[in-house]
């Protein structure tokens, strides 16, 4: 299982966090052009990601994201979001 990059971004009202994507960018970017990038974390998995999210604390409602099915990443997401991150420069 391949580990992707996910970030955590925060304006003073919202946080966004995710696996890195062009459709993510290009969303927070029209949504919330102030937020700011806080934190990466790599995971092979959505509930891992979640898990490495909520232990930095940054899961304001206390939410536990056990109870969706996980998505386990494949070699074929990580070479989509290697070549995003090409394209992208990886610039925050």
């Amino acid at each position: 299982m391949p580990d992707l990059l996910h970030e955590f971004w925060r304006s003073e009202f919202e946080g966004d966090f995710g696996r890195v994507s062009k459709i993510g960018d290009e969303f927070r970017a029209k949504i919330s052009p102030d937020m700011k990038f806080v934190f990466e974390a790599f995971a092979a998995s959505w509930s891992q990601a979640m898990r490495l999210y909520e232990e930095r604390a940054y899961d304001e409602y206390g939410k536990s994201y056990d109870h969706f099915p996980d998505t386990i990443y494949t070699d074929a997401d990580l070479e989509d979001q290697q070549a995003y991150l090409i394209m992208r420069g990886n610039v925050r």
